[in-house]
């Protein structure tokens, strides 16, 4: 895991909440992240990938957000399509590559 998210600039403000220690804070920013999960599961629904059915950057960014939202309450791997999506991605040359030198574990999304 990051040591320095906190003040990491590429981190998104609503993952790096999660280090936050006022409970009302983070509880708060569970809820609008799995909001926001909740509407890219629903375009899952219907697409294999996040802009299609042709893989794009913006799914690998997804993957990296959704590996960093995997503690909050609702995670990623709550939302039926986004769970699918997270683990075919996981299968992916370029992910498990990066995934290796950066020692993330993948087990969470087999």
């Amino acid at each position: 895991m990051c040591t320095n998210c906190i003040t990491t600039p590429t981190m998104p403000a609503s993952p790096r909440t999660f280090y936050y220690t006022i409970p009302n804070v983070v509880a708060a920013q569970d809820d609008r992240i799995a909001d926001a999960l909740a509407v890219i599961d629903n375009q899952l629904a219907s697409s294999t990938y996040l802009l299609g059915d042709n893989l794009s950057a913006c799914d690998f960014f997804l993957f990296m957000l959704a590996e960093w939202s995997l503690p909050i309450k609702k995670s990623p791997l709550h939302f039926p399509h986004l769970a699918t999506y997270l683990k075919r991605m996981s299968q992916h040359p370029t992910i498990q590559a990066v995934s290796e030198i950066e020692n993330i574990d993948l087990s969470p999304f087999h």
